[in-house]
């Protein structure tokens, strides 16, 4: 009888062991869990912050290599249908002269600047495909804003890549220069979708381009009599009449 007790007593005492080596066990799996639980949120705050200022710093550097690129490809392409086509400024022009060959209406030929642009627009997506991503090291320092970091010799790799044409147009501009001179200025408007890759994030911008293409001078009659008002002096006579 006293074995069997002392048996029951030993089996009770080495359940109680067990059972205390589980909880410590599972005690400390738990204290694990929590503590990765707790490192990853404090990494994604921090990763979330970073980004937060970061990125913008990283998309204004990048916007001004991505329009560099841009207007570049819109230049190469531009100058090659030009002289491809030979075509002229007049081409984008519809002039309509009096019997005395004195110009009376000059417009806009939407016709021949839609297929320009058409054009244009095929040649430009062919350079971005063309084009390899460009590479840009920019100093940790520059895109925190810290002086402090921008001594230690920490780079940043940014890729810039032009990847489509989303939209591109022809914009005409007509300045006076003068009593009997205009001047007739086409523009090419192009907006493209760029993308940004870096560390911190990856992103599509839409850079906008406005490129000077050509530009001509129209002569026409030298009137009998001119009066020129500077616009200063009208503003002051029409304010003082008030």
């Amino acid at each position: 009888m006293i074995y069997l007790f002392g048996g029951v007593f030993m089996l009770g005492l080495w359940t109680t062991k067990r059972f205390k080596a589980c909880e410590t066990k599972k005690s400390r799996w738990i204290k694990v869990l929590i503590a990765i639980i707790i490192i990853t949120m404090l990494a994604s705050l921090i990763g979330w912050k970073m980004v937060k200022v970061v990125r913008p710093s990283i998309d204004s550097l990048a916007a001004i290599k991505a329009k560099e690129m841009v207007t570049y490809a819109i230049n190469e392409a531009t100058c090659k249908q030009f002289f491809k086509e030979a075509t002229k400024l007049e081409d984008l022009l519809i002039i309509n002269t009096d019997k005395e060959g004195s110009i009376e209406l000059v417009q806009s030929n939407t016709v021949a600047m839609n297929i320009l642009a058409a054009e244009l627009g095929k040649e430009i997506k062919q350079r971005y495909r063309d084009m390899k991503p460009t590479v840009i090291k920019v100093p940790l320092g520059t895109i925190l804003g810290s002086q402090l970091m921008s001594q230690a010799d920490i780079n940043v790799n940014m890729k810039v890549l032009p990847i489509s044409v989303a939209n591109i147009e022809f914009l005409s501009e007509f300045e006076s220069q003068g009593i009997n001179q205009t001047k007739y200025k086409v523009y090419l408007s192009l907006t493209s979708k760029v993308r940004i890759m870096s560390p911190f994030s990856s992103n599509t911008l839409e850079i906008h381009n406005v490129v000077l293409v050509s530009e001509a001078v129209i002569l026409g009659k030298v009137p009998n009599s001119y009066v020129n008002v500077p616009k200063e002096d009208l503003l002051d006579g029409m304010n003082s009449g008030n």
